[in-house]
């Protein structure tokens, strides 16, 4: 039986052919614009934002986000933070 993702999963999954990715640099720092053209919506995201947004493949949960982050940015932050950080891209 296979486990459907998750609707924010699915909603950021970078699998999508027509998302569009621009990096920039905006006063030294390079900073990621996500373009979603169905909801004619645009995110500008730091470059941990993207990190983690990159994962955001519809197979990779929460807590395993969380726990790349604790290993690779000595970086705590729980799952529930995340969800909340996936809802406020939801929401521009």
């Amino acid at each position: 039986m296979s486990k459907t993702p998750p609707q924010w999963a699915r909603d950021f999954e970078l699998g999508r052919d027509d998302l569009e990715i621009a990096p920039r640099v905006i006063d030294g720092e390079t900073v990621y614009f996500v373009g979603d053209p169905i909801k004619h919506a645009y995110h500008r995201l730091d470059l941990l934002q993207y990190e983690i947004f990159k994962r955001l493949d519809g197979k990779t949960s929460l807590e395993e986000i969380s726990a790349w982050l604790l290993k690779e940015y000595e970086l705590e932050a729980p799952p529930e933070a995340l969800a909340e950080f996936v809802g406020n891209l939801r929401s521009l």
